[in-house]
Order: C-alpha cells, then sequence, then structure tokens
C-alpha cells in the first residue's frame, strides 16, 4: 500500500531555513543543509502550522534529508506553545541522524515521537 497516495498538499510554504508542506492532518517540515535550527525559526514555523491548522489536532515529520543541526531544548521551551500536537515522526536515512533522534526523544516529552527510515512509514506511524 503507498500511503502518501492519497495525500494532497494543501499548501507549501518556502522559509528562510527550509520547507513546510501542509497536508490534511499532518505538516512536513524540511530544513535546509548547513541551517542551525533554533528556537526562533521553531516559532516562526509553529506560527504557520497555528494558521493553517487552528486548534485541529496534527502530527508533524521532519524530513531529515539534508545535514543541520538542531538544539533540542526548543522542543522543551515551546512544547507547551502547541497542545494539539498529536505525534512527531522523523525521517532520517542517516545512521548518524538516528543517533540525534535518540537525543530529541529525550527532550520531547508532550508528544509521542518516532523515527523511520521513509515517509511512508512516518505517514502510516502518524495515522495509527
Amino acid at each position: 500500500m503507498n500511503a502518501l497516495k492519497n495525500n494532497t498538499s494543501l499548501q507549501m510554504h518556502k522559509l528562510d531555513f527550509g520547507s513546510c508542506q501542509f497536508f490534511e492532518d499532518y505538516v512536513v517540515l524540511t530544513i535546509d543543509d548547513g541551517i542551525d535550527y533554533v528556537g526562533d525559526m521553531y516559532l516562526h514555523f509553529l506560527s504557520l502550522c497555528v494558521d493553517v491548522f487552528g486548534d485541529r489536532h496534527f502530527s508533524m515529520i521532519d524530513n531529515r534529508v539534508n545535514s543541520f543541526s538542531v538544539d533540542p531544548i526548543m522542543y522543551m521551551t515551546y512544547s507547551w506553545l502547541m497542545p494539539n500536537v498529536k505525534s512527531h515522526a522523523i525521517v532520517a536515512s542517516k545512521e548518524k541522524q538516528h543517533i540525534f533522534n535518540a537525543v530529541e526523544k529525550k527532550c520531547i516529552k508532550s508528544w509521542p515521537i518516532n523515527a523511520f527510515e521513509s515517509m511512508a512509514e512516518a505517514v502510516i506511524w502518524i495515522h495509527s
């Protein structure tokens, strides 16, 4: 089964630090290569989520196709702003990125988080 077959993007936003693609009940965030992804960028992303989803529940998928750094503390600092996030998936094919995912799991306590090697696996998980 192709998990992405019936998923049509509703909106696409190009950001200074990457891009985000909004679907009916989830958003895919792709950070550009070489970016230091920090709190102000996360807050900008969250404000777009509020604009698109409002009070509806949604999931986030980080599409880690590029090499960038993440400040995992920002998740602990700002997660209270998004009580309607129901899950957070990370798609990363590189083993090194799975190590960072383990660190992020320790910082994200407000919703379930899991790492996958394909977008299809992530989409199936957020809908399960």
